[in-house]
């Protein structure tokens, strides 16, 4: 019984670490305030980041948005807001792939600021 209890653990730990490896995560996020906010995630094996300016206030938004497969190779996109949402978007691409077991298919921004009024 002491093995069957043990093998059964194991193999429950193995399923979990490997799904978790191969599972498509998707986030956002308000910056600002809510004047910005950033999507990330995969869609039809394409990874995807993106920043979108929320309001028609004046602000523009400097940021680099990137998107890392897990083979390693990474696209990064450094730009600036100069319309609202999908007008003055910041976005970034990359074929998704499941190449590795244990590293993810990652997205993010970074450098975010807020550059001049319009």
């Amino acid at each position: 019984m002491r093995k069957f209890k043990k093998t059964v653990a194991c193999l429950l730990m193995a399923t979990t670490v490997l799904g978790a490896a191969t599972l498509a995560y998707a986030g956002s996020e308000t910056l600002n305030g809510g004047g910005a906010s950033w999507h990330g995630g995969i869609d039809d094996g394409t990874i995807y980041s993106y920043v979108d300016d929320e309001a028609e206030d004046g602000v523009r938004y400097k940021v680099t948005v990137w998107c890392k497969s897990d083979d390693g190779l990474k696209t990064e996109v450094t730009g600036t807001t100069n319309g609202v949402r999908e007008k003055g978007r910041v976005k970034a691409t990359r074929a998704a792939t499941d190449k590795s077991w244990f590293e993810v298919n990652r997205c993010g921004y970074k450098n975010f600021s807020c550059v001049a009024a319009r």
